[in-house]
This record gives C-alpha cells, sequence and structure tokens, in this order.
C-alpha cells in the first residue's frame, strides 16, 4: 500500500521530509485542503472466509441382530418375526431389513410378544423390487439406539388393530399391555460403533438423531398406503330391479343377485393418507320373478345381467362412496301365461342403462354393508373383500 510522506519547506526553499507520524488519516481538516491521492488497487488479498472444519459425526450405536418371517396377515402389511435378541425393539421403533447387505424394508414396530421373542411390525417402505417378506426367511435387522428420551409411539389405527387381531388369532399370540407399554431397556452388549469410512453394508439405517426423524417422518409422508388393500370381493345383495311394465312404463321387482368386485386402478386423484380414490369393474347376476305381468296368472322370471365401472371414493379406513355407470341386459328364463307371451317377452328381454350412486361402511375385518340407488336397482347387501 502506498503511504504518503509529509514535507516541510526551508528558507532557502529546499524540501525535506518530516519525521514520520504514527497514525495516518486521509482525512484533512477542512481549513486546508489536501490533494488526496488517486485510488490505487490494494496488492494485499481481499479478506476470505475462513473455511469452516468438516463436520465429523460423532459413533452412533446400532446393534445388530437377525430375525424369522414366521406369518403375516392377509393383506402383507403386518409380519411376525421372531428375534435372535432377548432385548426386543421397542414400539414405534422403526427397523432396517436387509438380505446381505441389499436393504429389502423399513418395518415400525406394532406390539411385542416376549414370550417367543417376537415382535409384530408393519412394513412403512419397501426398497428396490421387493413387494413381501419370505416366509421362513432370515433377515439382517438393523436398530439405532437412541440416547435421547423416547418418542411416544403413534397409536395403531384401525385396519392395523383388526389385522393385529388376526395375527394373535392366526398365531395364538398372548399380548400383555404392560409389558408393550414399557418397552425394551438399552442392552448391555451387542453393539456396535459405526464411524465415517466403514463399508456401506456395516453402516447403520441412520447417521444421526435428526437423520432418523426425517427419515420417518419421509416414509410417513411420502408412503401413503392404500386404504383399500384388497383387489377383489364378492357381493350378496337383495332389492327392487327396474324393468319395463306391459304398458311401456318402468316398474320394479323384488329380487337377489350377487356381483363380482375387481379393483383395477387405486390412488388416482386422491391421495391423502384418509381420502382416496379408485376405480373398479363390476358384474353380476339377479334373479326376480314377475306376477301377473299383462293378465292374471301371468308369471316370468328374469335374470340381468349387469357390467359396469364404478368410481370410488375412500372416506378413511370404514366409509366409502361410489358412482357407477354401465349396462343391464335383461333375459327372459321362463314365462307362463294363458295368452301369447311373445309381446310380454319381446318387452322385458331388454338392454337397459345401469346408472346411480352407493355407499359401502365396514362391519367387520374384510366385510363391508352395502347400498346401491339407481334406475337398474335400489338394494341393500353385505360384501366381502379378499
Amino acid at each position: 500500500m502506498i503511504t504518503p510522506v509529509l514535507c516541510a519547506a526551508e528558507e532557502d526553499g529546499s524540501v525535506v521530509p518530516t519525521e514520520q507520524p504514527e497514525t495516518f488519516s486521509t482525512q484533512e481538516p477542512a481549513s486546508e485542503p489536501v490533494d488526496s491521492p488517486s485510488p490505487t488497487l490494494s496488492s494485499e488479498p481481499a479478506n476470505e472466509p475462513t473455511p469452516q472444519p468438516i463436520e465429523i459425526f460423532s459413533p452412533i450405536e446400532v446393534r445388530e441382530y437377525s430375525a424369522k418371517v414366521l406369518g403375516a396377515t392377509a393383506s402383507a402389511r403386518i409380519y411376525l418375526l421372531e428375534c435372535t435378541t432377548p432385548d426386543l425393539p421397542r414400539v414405534g421403533k422403526v427397523l432396517l431389513l436387509k438380505k446381505e447387505t441389499d436393504p429389502v424394508a423399513a418395518l415400525r414396530v406394532l406390539r411385542q410378544y416376549p414370550a417367543g421373542s417376537r415382535i409384530a411390525a408393519t412394513v412403512v417402505k419397501w426398497y428396490g423390487a421387493a413387494l413381501s417378506l419370505e416366509n421362513d426367511a432370515n433377515y439382517r435387522v438393523l436398530e439405532k439406539r437412541r440416547n435421547s428420551s423416547v418418542i411416544p409411539p403413534p397409536p395403531l389405527t384401525e385396519t392395523e388393530k383388526s389385522d393385529v387381531k388376526e395375527l394373535e388369532v392366526q398365531e395364538n399370540l398372548k399380548y400383555d399391555p404392560e409389558l408393550d407399554v414399557e418397552g425394551s431397556q438399552p442392552p448391555t452388549g451387542a453393539v456396535e460403533s459405526v464411524r465415517a469410512g466403514e463399508e456401506p453394508s456395516q453402516a447403520p439405517a441412520f447417521d444421526s438423531d435428526e437423520d432418523e426423524d426425517r427419515e420417518f417422518k419421509e416414509l410417513v409422508v411420502d408412503e401413503i398406503f392404500p386404504l383399500e388393500v384388497n383387489d377383489q370381493a364378492v357381493s350378496a345383495q337383495f332389492g327392487y330391479f327396474r324393468n319395463l311394465n306391459a304398458d311401456g312404463g318402468a316398474g320394479y321387482s323384488a329380487g337377489g343377485g350377487v356381483r363380482w368386485t375387481w379393483v383395477t386402478s387405486k390412488l388416482l386423484w386422491l391421495k391423502q393418507p384418509q381420502i382416496q380414490d379408485s376405480i373398479s369393474v363390476e358384474a353380476g347376476l339377479a334373479l326376480y320373478k314377475i306376477l301377473n305381468y299383462a293378465d292374471a296368472g301371468d308369471a316370468f322370471t328374469v335374470v340381468p345381467f349387469t357390467a359396469i365401472g364404478r368410481y370410488n371414493i375412500l372416506l378413511g379406513e370404514s366409509l366409502g362412496a361410489f358412482a357407477y355407470a354401465g349396462l343391464v341386459k335383461n333375459t327372459v328364463t321362463s314365462a307362463i301365461s294363458s295368452e301369447d307371451t311373445v309381446p310380454s317377452i319381446a318387452l322385458l328381454d331388454n338392454f337397459a342403462p345401469a346408472l346411480g350412486i352407493g355407499l359401502n361402511f365396514r362391519v367387520g375385518p374384510n366385510w363391508d354393508a352395502r347400498f346401491d340407488l339407481g334406475l337398474d336397482m335400489i338394494g341393500a347387501g353385505i360384501m366381502l373383500k379378499f
């Protein structure tokens, strides 16, 4: 940097430098203006931010053990695992299952059964192409140990409660609520310290407490599980079926029938945890009899075949609404009349539109009550999902 020098004038006109001051100000008093030196680029480097040291995570305590799949619910969402450790993971804990070095699934513990070192856990995320756990297969389990306060586990949903009950009845399990609430204590052994730079196969499922919390939230937010876990259903219905009267008007006759439903698509436009939609196709056969149709003593047996498409809206796990549209083919299978039956059969044997709305709600595990209100029929029934 250029430093200006002060000079003094002698009587003979010579100029000599004065003593260098200790400090120097670039601003002179207003009464003695001095030309400022021209701005000059500094040869010194500009101040740069000091590099921050790279943060290295402290060792994370995880434990690894193996677990064997003993069974699963019909929905294949909840599994019964037999662990090789007597210190079972606490309820609400998220576990990472691996097959050798490849992650397979993340599971959340729902219940403990200490008598057989077993746990019931629900799948919260699949990895790779995995869509189920193999029965009687052994998996590596990675569980991170948290030193901070334990987060209370989320309450079981209605579906989880019914699935766990199904698993307990199926495997003859005894559930102890007190042990389940207390959870397991941290073990005194079988703990690994995993540091940065180790092989990926030995790395824990999470790098820090914050990562575990974030991973769990991401699993909950990103993985929206379908409320409708079954793809097929069979319904038995009773009600009033529409057909033409002898004068050409519309009339309804009492009868009954069955329907088969197949869900073709899920989570189309409504993808919230408690509001979802789906599309299904449905085919059904019914049977009803019309008496005294054109004349006294007439009897006609009609079998309507129905083919429709349904748009379903699920409002939680126990309630759903739907709208449907399709066709009905009415077929006369028998006719008894004192007069010519041809004109009557021509009226009853026809195609008709199927259009309406409906409602279904859960009455038991995999069982729903169903109500239909449409042009083709008005009825109620019971539906079994599988």
